[in-house]
């Protein structure tokens, strides 16, 4: 590949934000695919925001904000001042694990288009199971059947995320940027499902119930997903390497931050060996997952995000401890909560790292 870098110019890639503008021009929805608590990622995204007025953008929808708390939401982008202690309680409500303050400062870049005078949404996309009942039952000794976990998850599916972005196309005849994890965003491309078995990983089945997925079913022909530079996770989801052998990285040394397309191009065609999307494959290619790339840091420049001090504390440590995934974590301290959120983050610098060895 380095000999057709040589072949390039700076002219043959957009900056990230023209080739967002680009895409904009052609599809209602583009979808960016992140790896989460990437500090770089969350401040693209508040530039990027800035320029969505002139790209006639007028609907965020984030992974990381719950659509029972559409209101509240809308409250906090159309108030006279910044609520930070909302934007903190709607965070907590999403997950009470994901205290960072650079996902609060992208919902402060919303607040702050508005008080420009452009009216720009943003809607939350994320589910509300019900993890208070999930964690009762478990201190109960309850053995979760397919009838209990239906009743935690009431309401909950990755279709009602597609829903609530295609109520905003359809009905109101938006553009709409969505930020998810890049699992979320696959939209042509079916996960595949794995199982360990004897120490290694068995092919199960493909999955298509990604939020992605259902909104490429509802809006054919109308959505582009765009994956953001960052580690691929291997098929042991223990180690990491750089994406496409370092390729994008060689790139950004040559021309800088790009965007690029992946369809039909030599970049697309790039394989991808022994990552977690590989089983199930004979062979997969990059342009089989996404339709554009961007890169705007080196994976060994990732800085991690920033954990909100006293995230947890007295006045919602009791709520927290009901509303964990894991069981385990039901009788956490307030400090170990907090230590938690913190970890969470930093221990991304070590995938970071492994990258490069």
């Amino acid at each position: 590949m380095v000999g057709d870098l040589e072949d390039l110019t700076a002219n043959s890639f957009l900056k990230p934000i023209e080739f967002i503008r680009e895409q904009f021009d052609k599809y209602d929805v583009v979808l960016l695919g992140e790896y989460h608590r990437i500090k770089q990622d969350l401040e693209f995204y508040c530039k990027l925001i800035e320029m969505l007025p002139e790209m006639g953008v007028s609907t965020i929808g984030t992974e990381f904000l719950r659509r029972a708390d559409q209101q509240l939401i809308n409250e906090l982008i159309s108030s006279n001042t910044f609520d930070f202690e909302l934007a903190k309680q709607l965070q907590f409500n999403m997950s009470v694990f994901w205290g960072y303050k650079e996902y609060i400062d992208v919902y402060r870049a919303v607040w702050k288009v508005n008080k420009s005078g452009y009216k720009l949404n943003l809607i939350g996309l994320n589910d509300s199971p019900n993890l208070e009942l999930k964690n009762r039952y478990h201190a109960e000794g309850v053995e979760l059947t397919k009838k209990h976990w239906k009743e935690i998850g009431k309401g909950c599916s990755e279709e009602f995320w597609a829903d609530a972005v295609v109520d905003r196309v359809v009905k109101h005849n938006e553009k709409v940027l969505t930020i998810t994890g890049r699992n979320h965003s696959f939209t042509s491309f079916k996960q595949p499902a794995v199982r360990m078995q004897d120490g290694n990983y068995t092919f199960i089945r493909f999955m298509d119930d990604r939020y992605g997925n259902y909104l490429k079913k509802k809006l054919p022909n109308r959505v582009y997903n765009i994956f953001i530079h960052s580690p691929n996770l291997l098929l042991d989801c223990e180690s990491s390497s750089l994406p496409c052998n370092g390729e994008f990285e060689e790139l950004f040394d040559k021309f800088g931050e790009a965007g690029l397309s992946l369809k039909k191009t030599m970049y697309g065609d790039i394989n991808l060996i022994d990552t977690m999307y590989n089983p199930g494959y004979e062979q997969l290619k990059l342009s089989d997952i996404y339709d554009g790339y961007i890169i705007h840091t080196k994976v060994c420049d990732f800085k991690h995000v920033s954990a909100i001090p006293n995230f947890i504390n007295e006045t919602n440590h009791i709520t927290a401890r009901k509303n964990v995934w894991n069981p385990s974590c039901c009788n956490l301290t307030i400090d170990e909560f907090n230590e938690g959120i913190a970890h969470d983050a930093e221990i991304q610098q070590l995938w970071w790292d492994r990258c490069y060895k």
